[in-house]
């Protein structure tokens, strides 16, 4: 019979945890709500960025539109039938930009302390970015963009540009309250990670360091949770032998 203390948490990384990176995330969004500002959080693939942002929208679901960007859905029309959608409001592939944007506007003037969260916003696209800033502009309510470092080139200023052409990105700039770059887990978000999954013994402090170094951040871990789950079965408990078991089979 396994002990209490071996069982993991199979939920632990759906939920806020101890990693430093997670509370800012959290800080900053709620910032961004209270001070209807637009933010940017930006990290690489793993930094837990997207679970942050997931986590601050089930905690606040009432006051929260969450919405993730595809590639096929980054330029303004299919991006406002799918903001719609993702507030509840009126939505049909067929209507106009004018027509969504004004639905949009509508229900986030009247939802006081809303907060509007995009997550893989690096998908945007130039005219994408001008919609975000006219729609923060007529709402003014908390605007999140989440995405890759890259995403911030789509409004950078440009050099090169002719001469007496505008920076037809300034305006965007200027309106950006806060910005949260976030690094990659430590060693001290280890500890932490392993004391919110319940783990308590060295081995398992340097599976998961290894597992967070060696892999995709955070993705890495998660995978090795989901295929922990499988090797305990529909219904079990997840222990830590089954964390490394589903180790030592991801590594053949």
């Amino acid at each position: 019979m396994t002990e209490p203390t071996n069982i993991v948490d199979p939920g632990a990384l759906e939920k806020p945890c101890a990693i430093q990176a997670f509370r800012e995330a959290g800080d900053t969004l709620a910032l961004c709500r209270r001070l209807r500002q637009i933010g940017v959080i930006v990290g690489t693939t793993g930094t837990g960025k997207t679970t942050a942002a997931k986590a601050h929208a089930d905690a606040h679901g009432a006051t929260t539109v969450y919405m993730r960007l595809p590639v096929f859905a980054a330029t303004p029309q299919p991006f406002l039938v799918r903001l719609c959608r993702a507030a509840g409001l009126p939505h049909a592939p067929h209507m106009g930009k004018a027509e969504l944007a004004e639905e949009l506007i509508g229900f986030l003037r009247a939802k006081p302390g809303v907060l509007v969260i995009i997550d893989e916003a690096n998908h945007m696209t130039p005219e994408l970015v001008h919609v975000v800033r006219e729609l923060w502009d007529e709402a003014r309510c908390g605007f999140v963009l989440v995405g890759t470092p890259d995403m911030e080139a789509l409004w950078a200023e440009r050099s090169g540009k002719r001469s007496g052409a505008g920076d037809a990105f300034a305006a965007f700039r200027a309106r950006i309250g806060q910005r949260l770059p976030m690094p990659k887990p430590d060693a001290s978000d280890v500890t932490a990670l392993c004391q919110h999954m319940g783990l308590s013994g060295k081995r398992e402090h340097d599976l998961i360091a290894r597992c967070l170094k060696g892999g995709i951040g955070l993705h890495s871990v998660e995978q090795l949770l989901s295929n922990a789950r499988a090797v305990a079965g529909e219904g079990e408990a997840v222990a830590v032998e089954h964390l490394f078991l589903a180790d030592t089979m991801a590594r053949g």
